[in-house]
């Protein structure tokens, strides 16, 4: 099993775990806040299965497509951010909707809720770093995604807290982890359909491949140099002009 397989494998049974782990928190202290936040952790356990699956079949090379379905990974991006925009809008529709209900169990939700927080940050940035290592957009995708977690379960362990003490923030930091949640969903929509309808590679990228052209003995002129990415790869077009010994020999 390939490293970004593994990760993939390792983000599901995390997830489900805090996914548990919420739940029991949700129904011992009666935040909505926190049902909330156990209904996105279950839409980032089939998010996490997607980025699985995407995983597998990108690698996959057919007659059909016989530079393989590297894209893969880009469309499940796109999926995966479609999914997090819907646990948003549910999120919001439990809190609007739901009548405050005073808290209970208060110590029990904030040690649970630190467990989840320790968690999901440490694994988070292991996905991040295999993530960068191979360049996996779904991997990162799924990476940014969890960093978006940890502040939204900061914000439900704060409304908590403040519940302890008497003020009901319950409801308005179920709302505020739907800000977080809206924000990570664009931010990987939009990378994602950016690479399905080949945009450019960065101009970073193109800049540095241009030097490495130009450095070539060989090479007199750049005519035109483009990029696109492809999943976890970036495929370079150039024409160039070459020195005329070496197209005698050719």
């Amino acid at each position: 099993m390939e490293k970004s397989e593994k990760t993939a494998l390792q983000a599901i049974l995390i997830t489900l775990f805090i996914f548990g782990i919420k739940v029991i928190a949700a129904i011992i202290t009666g935040s909505i806040a926190l049902k909330a936040e156990a209904f996105h952790t279950f839409s980032d356990s089939i998010a996490s299965m997607t980025v699985f699956a995407g995983l597998k079949m990108a690698k996959r090379k057919t007659k059909t497509f016989p530079y393989g379905l590297y894209k893969i990974e880009n469309l499940m991006s796109v999926v995966i951010s479609l999914l997090i925009l819907y646990s948003g809008y549910e999120i919001a529709m439990e809190a609007i909707g739901a009548t405050q209900i005073d808290l209970k169990n208060f110590g029990f939700g904030i040690i649970l809720l630190g467990v989840v927080i320790i968690i999901t940050f440490l694994f988070s940035r292991y996905e991040m770093k295999i993530g960068e290592e191979i360049n996996s957009p779904i991997l990162l995708a799924d990476a940014q995604h969890s960093r978006t977690d940890v502040l939204s379960n900061t914000v439900v362990m704060i409304a908590i807290i403040f519940g302890s003490i008497g003020y009901q923030l319950d409801k308005i930091a179920a709302l505020i982890v739907v800000v977080f949640i809206a924000k990570t969903g664009f931010e990987i929509l939009k990378d994602g359909v950016k690479v399905l309808l080949d945009a450019s590679v960065d101009y970073e990228t193109l800049s540095k491949t241009e030097k490495i052209i130009l450095n070539t003995p060989q090479v007199v002129e750049i005519k035109s140099l483009t990029g696109r990415n492809s999943g976890r790869f970036k495929f370079i077009e150039s024409n160039i002009t070459q020195t005329s010994h070496l197209n005698k020999g050719l």
